[in-house]
């Protein structure tokens, strides 16, 4: 246990120190867009690169720094340096530029001349920098689509891939090179590899069977990113399987992404049903919130789960209350244990929950009495948002509401928010264009 905490501060300690590197990375960048002072002119730039490689994060900022601080003449000594007689130095002033972003557009043209160099790791370097220079390095875009199909190279053709995918409409070059990419050693490439999966404009069957094998990738953030892909591009049949698994995945943040994958099967069957449903019981609030609103969004295929829902209606955490409450509005029409379940959160103490729960008895049109009186002592409610939503579901009950055009009166002069006012004046509006309930009918 104490190697634990002592672990976890280093950890965390690391993680502050990063967050201070990147924090003064961006101020720097900025420094350099704008032309900032040459306080570094005439620092050696080889020397620079050895420290980004070789020092810790607090020397490999200082090294930028200086890089940076040396505006559009680091750049140069960079352009010149991708052409060095030394590949190590070749690879580190490309990955420098890399590093710059935008402000290295100026060395574009070098780099896609580095783009054939003779060593694979300075081309991989080279591509993977025009990837982070982004648009303003367009014109490298024909280079990198035929290094993404030819380049004998895999990890090559992989990182023209990605560049290419962020600066253009993908071609079946580039999604084959993506194909490839799932054995690529550096855990960030695989990651960005998953993440340009799920935004591509085409090629959605071929990237399926990819981000399938990425489901089960050894680093965890790279299984979040396949999964989060394959919600963006709908999974198929052959997909479902692997993620109920990744539903029982150790980390949380995979399950979490799982169960919204899972939501946007087409025609999901009872496997995808029962799986969600049993994750309203992860020990993670965010995993339950996720696989709650996953089966809404399956909608009545999900209507086997109404049982698991009424239960995490009583959830601990609040946010899966109310989204629970969402949904049974969406899948519980009928069910008169669902209006009761609902009547019931109507007294939860979180707002968002008696919100939604009212927006859904809106919704499923219960007019019962007993809901009738409920929702009409919801014009009472602390919370002004709760009251608009009590007057706009009250409105969407027809002639029955009329048995309380007494209180809607009331609230209407009363209420103290003005959006409650006008809401409760267009309900009652409504109301008197009706015809007379037949009980009304017979009193006169």
């Amino acid at each position: 246990m104490e190697t634990d905490i002592i672990t976890a501060g280093v950890v965390e300690e690391l993680r502050a120190r990063l967050a201070r590197v990147e924090l003064e990375l961006a101020r720097l960048t900025e420094r350099l867009a704008q032309g900032g002072p040459s306080t570094h002119a005439h620092a050696n730039v080889p020397a620079l690169l050895d420290s980004m490689e070789d020092g810790d994060a607090a020397a490999r900022g200082e090294a930028l720094e200086a890089l940076i601080d040396m505006a559009g003449a680091g750049v140069a000594a960079l352009g010149e340096l991708v052409r060095h007689g030394d590949a190590r130095q070749r690879r580190l002033a490309a990955m420098a530029l890399g590093d710059l972003g935008s402000p290295a557009a100026a060395a574009t043209p070098a780099l896609i001349a580095v783009l054939r160099d003779p060593a694979a790791e300075v081309r991989r370097m080279a591509a993977q920098s025009l990837g982070r220079i982004g648009s303003d390095a367009r014109e490298a875009l024909p280079a990198l689509t035929e290094m993404a199909h030819r380049d004998p190279d895999a990890g090559c053709r992989l990182r023209a891939a990605l560049a290419v995918a962020r600066g253009t409409s993908s071609t079946s070059a580039v999604i084959t090179a993506l194909v490839d990419g799932t054995h690529e050693p550096e855990n960030e490439v695989r990651l960005e590899l998953a993440r340009t999966l799920g935004n591509l404009p085409e090629g959605r069957e071929q990237a399926m069977p990819v981000l399938v094998r990425l489901l089960v990738d050894p680093e965890w953030r790279v299984r979040r990113a396949a999964a989060w892909a394959l919600a963006s591009i709908h999974p198929t049949a052959d997909a479902v399987p692997p993620l109920i698994a990744s539903l029982r995945d150790p980390e949380w943040g995979v399950r979490k992404s799982a169960a919204w994958a899972l939501g946007h099967v087409t025609d999901a069957g009872s496997d995808v049903v029962r799986a969600l449903a049993d994750r309203l019981h992860d020990s993670e609030s965010e995993v339950r919130y996720w696989a709650v609103q996953a089966l809404g969004s399956l909608g009545m295929a999900a209507v086997d789960a109404l049982p698991a829902l009424l239960a995490a209606i009583g959830d601990a955490d609040h946010q899966v209350r109310a989204r629970a409450a969402a949904t049974l509005g969406r899948l519980g029409g009928g069910s008169p244990f669902v209006t009761s379940a609902l009547r019931h959160s109507l007294r939860d103490p979180v707002d968002g929950v008696r919100e939604a729960a009212v927006q859904s008895l809106g919704v499923l049109g219960a007019n019962d009495a007993e809901t009738l009186v409920a929702l009409t002592t919801g014009l009472s409610d602390s919370s002004s948002s709760v009251r608009l939503a009590v007057a706009q579901a009250l409105g969407t009950l027809g002639a029955v509401t009329r048995t309380v055009l007494p209180e809607l009166e009331a609230a209407s002069t009363n209420d103290e928010s003005e959006w409650v006012r006008l809401e409760l004046a267009g309900v009652i509006d409504r109301l008197r264009t009706y015809p007379p309930m037949p009980e009304q009918a017979g009193a006169a």
